[in-house]
């Protein structure tokens, strides 16, 4: 017999009762509220009780809808395994049911957007395959050259900055913008108006990178709007003049011999300018936070620059940047002994299911020889994310080509998290360092 279902109520006595030397205790509900993931140590504690006590729990934050929330990694890769009875679009991202009716109402979709991550079945496949052969690990690897380059001049402008710097605001943010745009056709001169409408749109209810806070579930509508007009230019562009790029293949391409529905499209840009870099920009940012934590990891990546490779996948799952994605069952299921209706809502927590001690050794430290990583950042199934072939190779060549010439790093103040519920990762994070 299944076991009753634990309630939020339930998972909060239990993060009450954790113990006396937890830094922040948090209700079960506060995976809804951007602002805690700007203190990512109380959701790792929060997640570490909940896989404990409670992996499958019932949650009803205020002003969302009620949900499941699926906390160990082994729930989680079996449900990304069944796409056919957990479905990726009725409900996509977690917002606010408020949010829901804005979107509903001026872009015909609870969800806002309808991308790769909207989508299911064959229609999930047809447009996923459009883009497949550019992110396929033999195109990327063909990249390897361009992207070493690419490297070598943000670390060099990182040695220019005569050894005091924001490490994620100076370096992080740009290295992986440049390398998508570069892939997708866009000139650099347009690197800084993407960044700042996807920490737009990723950060709207944070106060230094989005306007949720003046406008509420408005800016979410305006930085769609805002990247609409940009995306509509640059479709046109590579109408008239097609070159050699992603962009230009996303622009003409077409599904059973007819032009993609323009509003699929205009998502479909989004998703690769935004999603391409930030959780790579993310990624990087929390491994040289860790290095800098960890001398011993530090020393031996320096000793040993193959590792990088290993380490890269280590500090993708260590960072988590995409904190959830939600299903709905098409039948009632049970997981980890508790029954959960057709048509429910569940969340898959990511950063929980990177830290689960039943997969991982010493799951909160760096282990830059982890090996057979087998973490979920890039979710699991057809739906594994489409660009993990270039976030590894970026986050393995940024670090070989920055490590031998770092003589020394440090952080330099305190490091500072975006507030967003769904994806999210270093926004400051000062450091003083010696370069050759």
């Amino acid at each position: 017999m299944p076991e009753q279902a634990p309630t939020a109520d339930d998972g909060a006595n239990a993060v009450a009762n954790a113990g006396q030397n937890d830094r922040l205790d948090l209700p079960a509900e506060a995976i809804a509220d951007p602002g805690a993931f700007a203190r990512p140590q109380a959701i790792i504690d929060l997640y570490a009780r909940l896989r404990r006590d409670a992996p499958v729990i019932r949650v009803e934050p205020e002003g969302c809808p009620s949900l499941w929330l699926v906390t160990r990694h082994d729930d989680i890769k079996a449900i990304e395994n069944d796409p056919a009875t957990f479905l990726a679009g009725p409900r996509t991202i977690l917002q606010t049911l408020e949010q829901e009716r804005v979107n509903k109402e001026n872009f015909g979709d609870i969800n806002g957007l309808k991308t790769l991550v909207h989508m299911d079945g064959e229609e999930h496949l047809k447009h996923r395959i459009i883009a497949q052969s550019f992110f396929s690990k033999t195109n990327i690897d063909k990249l390897r050259i361009q992207t070493t380059n690419q490297a070598d001049f943000f670390i060099d402008r990182m040695a220019a900055l005569g050894g005091e710097c924001d490490f994620a605001g100076d370096v992080a943010f740009w290295f992986p913008l440049r390398v998508v745009l570069s892939i997708m056709g866009v000139p650099a001169a347009d690197d800084e108006k993407i960044l700042k409408l996807t920490q737009a749109l990723f950060g709207f209810m944070d106060p230094d990178l989005g306007q949720g806070q003046d406008l509420g579930e408005m800016g979410v509508v305006k930085v769609i709007g805002d990247f609409s007009a940009y995306v509509t230019e640059l479709i046109a562009r590579k109408r008239s003049a097609p070159g050699n790029d992603l962009a230009s293949v996303l622009a003409n391409a077409e599904i059973d011999g007819q032009p993609i529905d323009p509003f699929k499209q205009l998502s479909y840009f989004i998703l690769v300018v935004t999603a391409g870099h930030d959780t790579t920009s993310a990624s990087i940012a929390e491994g040289m936070r860790a290095l800098t934590e960890d001398p011993e990891a530090l020393a031996r990546l320096k000793a040993d620059p193959a590792l990088c490779a290993n380490a890269a996948d280590e500090f993708i799952r260590l960072a988590a940047p995409v904190k959830h994605f939600l299903r709905t069952p098409t039948k009632d299921v049970e997981i980890a002994g508790v029954r959960i209706a057709a048509g429910e809502t569940i969340m898959l927590a990511y950063p929980s299911a990177a830290r689960d001690e039943a997969i991982f050794t010493n799951p909160d430290r760096v282990t830059v020889d982890r090996p057979i990583n087998q973490h979920l950042a890039f979710g699991h199934g057809p739906h594994v994310c489409l660009g993990k072939h270039l976030a590894r190779m970026e986050t393995e060549i940024f670090f070989q080509r920055l490590l031998p010439r770092l003589a020394s790093i440090e952080l330099d103040g305190p490091v500072s998290y975006m507030e967003g519920a769904f994806v999210s990762g270093i926004k400051r994070m000062p450091v003083r360092y010696k370069m050759t």
